[in-house]
């Protein structure tokens, strides 16, 4: 006899809480695509999917009445770190394809590394930037750590509370 089983689940409200369990689950798929051989495309795929989400969590926040953080203070605090400029300047780029002059730095992934054999099995992005009118590169996973290191700081410094769905199944949650 075959048995069924339903689930339903009724989103009544949508809070910051829920891009947060988004944005956390997309940095866990990125770390997981750089730890494994992969198609130079799987990681310029899933890098674009969390710095996107990672810019768009700051809407959220702003738009969500359950807090007091204004658009103005929100733009402030990101400007404040030069690892959110960068990764939203990336987010801006993939987006829409460049970038307006005076709308912010042009960054893309300039090269991909897949490593399989003896020395190990990866794949890492690097991301070409200018700071001060030089040329820059970084590594792709370094700016996401860096950007979901600062979310984590922002998120306890204005004490948002993240509540039962504040992280993804994978319990990594505030």
């Amino acid at each position: 006899m075959l048995e069924v089983v339903k689930a339903v689940i009724t989103l009544n409200e949508r809070r910051w809480p829920e891009m947060w369990g988004y944005v956390q689950r997309a940095h866990r798929i990125l770390t997981e695509t750089a730890n494994k051989p992969s198609d130079h495309a799987d990681i310029r795929a899933d890098a674009m999917t969390f710095f996107i989400l990672s810019l768009h969590l700051a809407d959220w926040i702003v738009r969500d009445d359950s807090n007091g953080i204004s658009k103005e203070q929100m733009k402030t605090d990101l400007d404040s770190s030069d690892a959110m400029r960068i990764g939203n300047d990336f987010a801006n780029t993939s987006k829409h394809f460049g970038r307006d002059a005076g709308k912010g730095d042009d960054v893309r992934i300039s090269e991909v590394t897949v490593v399989e054999g003896s020395a190990g099995h990866s794949t890492s992005a690097k991301i070409k930037y200018e700071k001060e009118g030089k040329q820059q590169t970084m590594s792709v996973l370094s700016l996401a750590d860096g950007c979901l290191d600062w979310w984590k700081r922002y998120i306890d410094r204005n004490g948002l509370e993240t509540g039962p769905s504040g992280g993804d199944s994978h319990g990594e949650g505030n």
